[in-house]
């Protein structure tokens, strides 16, 4: 069972080799067909409003009601130039949030303190997915959030939530189940994203281990 720890380091192999022009190594290239346990912490700054962000959520401390929503996001079928026969194929998943971190739980800042004379570097936007291509990219939930409403008397967000993700690995091209592109230039970092097959998803509260809601997604394929 390969862990979050586990996915992000095959994808950093994955995308060296990408980068450097190199065939990907053997055992990048043969881990399709594993199976996978992805923790993607989530709400870690707080409440927000799910539908100005793709996985958030919110609590009503008048009525005790906790909203909590992960929506998929859907790339065009060129986005990760994934093809099947002479089409291209549509995906449907998650960013990976802090690709840099395996931790499972949301960060804790220690401090913000930087060395005299240094400028604080902003990441460019997301660089690594995980995805189910083709047919079933819907999840078997077309591109619908999934989100539960429940009455909570008693909430503390401070250690955000936790979307879990099982299922197998998938190739997605010749070598293997990671697949990246660079579509401004070689000086940006690859992005990546980690083709599967999502079996199930769930949404966890890290402060109580209670799982919220389970959805059963991509049995068919």
């Amino acid at each position: 069972m390969l862990g979050r720890a586990d996915l992000l380091a095959m994808a950093n192999i994955a995308a060296d080799a990408f980068a450097s022009g190199k065939a990907v190594p053997a055992d990048v290239s043969l881990a399709a067909g594993r199976q996978f346990d992805l923790v993607l912490p989530f709400g870690c700054a707080g409440p927000s409003d799910p539908a100005a962000t793709a996985m958030g959520w919110q609590y009503d401390a008048g009525t005790g009601t906790l909203r909590v929503s992960a929506t998929p996001v859907i790339w065009d079928a060129t986005d990760w130039h994934v093809r099947q026969g002479d089409e291209a194929e549509p995906a449907t998943g998650f960013w990976i949030n802090r690709p840099w971190s395996g931790d499972e739980r949301c960060p804790v800042r220690i401090g913000e303190a930087a060395p005299t004379g240094t400028v604080p570097v902003t990441l460019p936007g997301q660089t690594l997915a995980i995805a189910t291509f083709g047919a079933n990219g819907a999840l078997g939930h077309e591109g619908r959030a999934f989100e539960t409403v429940q009455r909570v008397p008693e909430f503390d967000g401070s250690l955000g939530f936790r979307l879990r993700i099982t299922g197998r690995l998938k190739r997605a091209v010749s070598g293997g189940p990671v697949r990246c592109v660079q579509p401004v230039s070689v000086e940006q970092r690859p992005i990546c994203v980690i083709a599967a097959t999502m079996d199930e998803v769930r949404i966890e509260n890290p402060t109580t281990g209670v799982t919220l809601a389970t959805w059963t997604v991509g049995r068919s394929s």
